[in-house]
């Protein structure tokens, strides 16, 4: 979890009949952001499951090799994954919706965009 109200400030405003939420650093909370995001990182490349198997395998080191094959290394895919994961997230943590799909787990390659919708919020009746 972001815990996106321990680090950001959000604004909200409606642009053309839709909704924008803002989200905002709140000054001196950076490494704070940075920290969490890192945490969580991993878990939208891969299943936990995943990692546990090749950790069990192989070891601590065949782990961040797996991982680092998964990062881009293009700024501009590195920002939209950024993208994606806090869209993701915001979505668990601060609206009535679930997005269980973590999409970067099924991109084709590491340097290609993903295509298609940026992420999918799903809310099941009650």
């Amino acid at each position: 979890m972001l815990s996106f109200s321990d680090w950001s400030e959000e604004e909200h405003e409606e642009v053309n009949g839709h909704a924008l939420r803002l989200l905002t650093v709140i000054e001196g909370n950076h490494e704070t952001a940075r920290d969490l995001t890192v945490d969580i990182l991993p878990d939208h490349y891969t299943s936990p499951e995943h990692l546990a198997r090749i950790f069990r395998k192989l070891g601590k080191g065949a782990v961040a090799d797996f991982l680092r094959t998964k990062l881009p290394t293009r700024p501009s895919l590195r920002s939209g994954d950024l993208g994606e994961i806090f869209a993701t997230e915001y979505i668990d943590e601060r609206t009535e919706f679930s997005a269980p799909v973590k999409r970067l787990r099924w991109r084709d390659h590491r340097e290609m965009a993903m295509r298609g919708d940026d992420v999918i919020g799903m809310r099941l009746p009650e």
